[in-house]
């Protein structure tokens, strides 16, 4: 999406933490701010930069633990592209907006919770909780177990999946 709110067809040619070169049947004027959502990637913003035949760059505009993630993130999908890791997922994840929710464990703690990515069968959720690997859980009134542990978060797989609609639609958590 450039400033003048319209979105745009685009495809990522190159990515970083710093910036990303982007190929699209329009491209934004130099110093124009730009949102972009990536498949695997997720939202990124900045400001163009430079201009180049039919592309342009983005400086990307992240705090430094996003940076980080954002690397971590491209480091794997390269591995993973290179044969060099497996994706464990059974389903595709969609990246989303962070969207706040709740997360509530066995014992019946709440925790304030974010969702990161999400797929018809599991979520990654950014949480200050890290409740046990293979615990049941609920994510708003979606019942899950938890799968494993991230820096930050957890990975849950939910017991019954999402249709696609909901998945669509970014499921009512």
């Amino acid at each position: 999406m450039l400033v003048d709110r319209h979105e745009y067809a685009c495809q990522a040619i190159n990515i970083s933490a710093g910036g990303v070169a982007v190929l699209g049947a329009i491209k934004g004027a130099i110093g124009e701010r730009v949102v972009a959502y990536f498949d695997r990637i997720g939202r990124v913003e900045g400001m163009v930069v430079r201009q180049f035949g039919r592309c342009f760059a983005i400086a990307l505009s992240a705090s430094a633990l996003k940076r980080e993630k954002l690397d971590l993130r491209i480091a794997w999908l390269v591995k993973r592209q290179a044969g060099l890791v497996s994706d464990n997922r059974r389903s595709e994840r969609v990246a989303v907006l962070r969207w706040r929710t709740t997360l509530k464990t066995a014992d019946g703690k709440e925790y304030a919770a974010s969702v990161i990515d999400l797929s018809v069968s599991d979520a990654a959720i950014a949480v200050d909780a890290a409740p046990p690997i293979g615990s049941n859980v609920a994510l708003g009134q979606r019942a899950a177990k938890v799968m494993r542990h991230l820096r930050g978060g957890i990975a849950v797989a939910f017991k019954e999946p999402l249709g696609e609609a909901d998945l669509k639609r970014r499921a009512e958590f």
